[in-house]
């Protein structure tokens, strides 16, 4: 295993133009890392590597879960009966 640089400049890379603008919106205290930080913490997320001694999901597994949740929503939906008519004066329009 390749040994670890400490802390600081470790790549050089371009953004695109619409990352860039993300970036430049942040607001993200230099205490806390700045810019930089929030950016290495959406590239963990998104390759879902261990973060903080948890797994965390993928990009693609969270999207995968949002749809799979979408769908069970709308069938449960689906099945449902409806509304007794005594009911429907309590129900929040």
């Amino acid at each position: 295993m390749k040994e670890r640089r400490k802390a600081g400049a470790t790549h050089s890379f371009r953004l695109t133009r619409e990352a860039a603008d993300i970036v430049d919106n942040m607001n993200h205290p230099r205490r806390l890392g700045g810019k930089s930080r929030k950016v290495s913490d959406a590239i963990v997320a998104f390759f879902g590597h261990s973060y903080g001694g948890h797994q965390m999901p993928s990009y693609g597994e969270l999207v995968e879960d949002v749809e799979h949740l979408q769908k069970l929503i709308a069938k449960k939906g689906e099945s449902e009966a409806q509304v007794p008519a005594w009911w429907r004066r309590f129900w929040p329009f």
